[in-house]
């Protein structure tokens, strides 16, 4: 995961806490290779999100509402649930939608935004962009 320095700041100037970081590790880019950034896949996945949340489709965990919802959205596009997750946590960012994981729910909400408003969605492009993949 990715600490935010400005929130380690705010916390050490505003509480008592003790804070534990986790030590240095390499990082792998390997996990962020096969996530795409392009604009229509995520309109994609927003669709498949925004199917969910009108279907009122639930499920006892993530993984599996996304593996019910995908079946019955286009069972022939290559839905990948990292992808999906990663989509989810960028519109969720944006205040587009919501989840709710005690009932493992998905909610669309009636504001509009656009991909760049979305701090994680600009680190992903910087990342893949450092590495050489344009999309």
């Amino acid at each position: 995961p990715i600490l935010h320095t400005g929130y380690i700041s705010l916390l050490n100037k505003h509480t008592k806490a003790t804070i534990y970081l986790p030590p240095k590790t390499q990082f792998s880019y390997s996990l962020f290779r096969n996530i795409s950034t392009d604009r229509n896949l995520f309109g994609n996945y927003f669709r498949l999100i925004e199917f969910i949340a009108q279907n009122k489709i639930t499920d006892y965990n993530l993984y599996n509402l996304f593996q019910n919802a995908k079946k019955q959205i286009d069972p022939k596009f290559n839905y990948n649930f990292l992808q999906f997750s990663v989509c989810l946590f960028t519109f969720i960012e944006l205040g587009i939608a919501n989840f709710d994981a005690t009932n493992v729910q998905i909610s669309i909400t009636n504001k509009k935004s656009v991909l760049n408003a979305s701090a994680f969605y600009n680190r992903l492009c910087m990342l893949k962009l450092s590495r050489g993949d344009n999309e």
